[in-house]
């Protein structure tokens, strides 16, 4: 009786072990997908501020040399 509480006891802990290893994967994998759609974002709107710049400057190509 004993040494099968014991062995539940193990497999409990196992079990336990396994969930906690696999919820951090789940979180590193939350975390990785959050990074990559933040540098995503941070791309997007360096391109928009770029094609911004481009813009004015075609626009308003005096403006720059006399400011």
């Amino acid at each position: 009786l004993n040494k099968a509480k014991l062995n539940k006891a193990k497999l409990n802990k196992a079990k336990l072990n396994k969930e906690k290893l696999n919820k951090a994967k789940l979180n590193k994998a939350k975390l990785n997908k959050e990074k990559l759609n933040k540098a995503k974002l941070n791309k997007a709107k360096l391109n928009k501020a770029k094609l911004n710049n481009k813009n004015k400057n075609d626009l308003f190509p005096g403006d720059l040399i006399t400011s």
